[in-house]
């Protein structure tokens, strides 16, 4: 939903065409996403273990989010509060797609193609209020992360609901999770439920 109760609901397109997936569709996604991991009870990973299934390292508490309960809320200094659905997401364009190298300090560093919606597209959207010095950004698990709006701006920043073409698997934060590639991966919010503009 698009700016608050009572707000007239949109639709947006980035490829032409209706972007909302039907209730099939959904239930095809979410079998995508879980796969590997036991629906509603994912084995929780070691800290950075290798996910046999992707390639990709594993941080953090697995959160499983229900699709159609879904809502990436924006709010704090903005005129016009979202609360956006999965499907509204997918369709605010232009979709970015880019292969990006994520960085995990002394850790890991891994490289793979991410697709989503614009992360400048989605706060335009929300209009945010002039001297806003940052956004923070909130996931399922409980995690939450700052980021100066001066890196915010970055027009390569975007908000990923893809991994290699396809619904980013669970375990590396399905159903949304941001993707600031100028950034090391503490930034990268997985299971992102909420943007807060400061």
């Amino acid at each position: 939903m698009l700016g608050g109760p009572g707000a007239t609901r949109r639709s947006f397109s980035h490829g032409g065409g209706s972007c909302r997936a039907s209730r099939a569709n959904a239930h095809r996604t979410l079998r995508a996403a879980h796969r590997g991991a036991a629906y509603g009870s994912p084995e929780q990973p070691n800290y950075v273990d290798l996910d046999p299934t992707t390639g990709l390292h594993m941080t953090g508490g697995v959160q499983v989010v229900e699709l159609e309960a879904y809502r990436l809320e924006v709010t704090g200094k903005v005129g016009r509060p979202l609360s956006l659905t999965y499907d509204e997401l997918r369709c605010i364009g232009p979709k970015i797609e880019m292969e990006c190298t994520l960085v995990c300090p002394g850790f890991f560093t891994d490289i793979a193609t991410w697709a989503g919606a614009p992360l400048n597209k989605v706060l335009e959207l929300a209009q945010v209020q002039p001297g806003a010095t940052g956004i923070k950004l909130f996931g399922a698990d409980g995690y939450a992360v700052s980021v100066p709006m001066d890196a915010v701006r970055d027009s390569r920043n975007f908000l990923a609901y893809e991994w290699e073409g396809e619904p980013i698997p669970v375990f590396h934060g399905f159903p949304v999770r941001a993707v600031f590639p100028a950034l090391d991966g503490g930034r990268w919010m997985k299971w992102l439920v909420k943007i807060e503009v400061e």
